[in-house]
């Protein structure tokens, strides 16, 4: 009796692109999760210390006004996670990683939002909103395209496969840039109304 070979289905080339946007779909969701309990679970001198904090940003806020950051300091802000989800492609350790740094994303976002939610109730969600309204959202799915991309390039080095869709690569590579380059315009040109809106949000 012959040897039967069992292939999974999981683990099928076909079924990789799929496999990859659960696991960092997961990631991102995982991590989300974890700051919203963090937030919630601040207790004593942690969420005075978080209160203070707020309060700190939002007195700096009204002092700056409607200064406007410069491009250097917003583009590395947007281009941090994106450069560093793009170089674990050429690892195998991207598999594990990008998932992770899916996860940080995730675990940083949120924990902001239910921060001002927590501090600030109904106001607070308004000003998460605002200030991590669109540009956040070009932020976050340049993100996910980069990520998925970039596992799928670290799991076919792992397998020792030759990465036969160049093409398709460049245009996903080309769609991030764009929406990275759009979520910085967004926080550099509106930083000045932003700041404004939220300080007359939460007084």
């Amino acid at each position: 009796m012959g040897k039967q070979t069992r292939v999974r289905l999981w683990s099928l080339p076909s079924m990789q692109p799929a496999r990859a946007t659960l696991l960092t779909a997961g990631g991102f969701a995982l991590g989300g999760l974890l700051g919203c309990l963090f937030s919630a679970c601040l207790q004593g001198e942690g969420s005075a210390a978080l209160t203070a904090y707020l309060e700190s940003y939002l007195t700096l806020a009204k002092a700056e006004g409607a200064a406007q950051p410069g491009w250097w300091a917003v583009g590395w802000q947007v281009l941090r996670e994106a450069l560093a989800v793009g170089l674990l492609r050429f690892t195998v350790l991207g598999v594990r990683l990008v998932p992770l740094v899916m996860g940080v994303k995730g675990f940083l976002l949120s924990f902001a939002i239910s921060a001002f939610v927590r501090c600030y109730c109904w106001r607070g969600l308004g000003a998460a909103l605002l200030l991590f309204g669109g540009a956040e959202c070009l932020q976050v799915t340049a993100l996910f395209l980069l990520a998925v991309e970039s596992w799928l390039g670290a799991e076919r080095r792992g397998r020792e496969l030759r990465a036969g869709e160049e093409t398709e690569s460049l245009r996903v590579y080309l769609v991030c840039l764009l929406l990275l380059i759009g979520s910085a315009a967004l926080q550099k040109l509106l930083a000045g109304p932003m700041v404004r809106g939220l300080t007359l949000l939460l007084g």
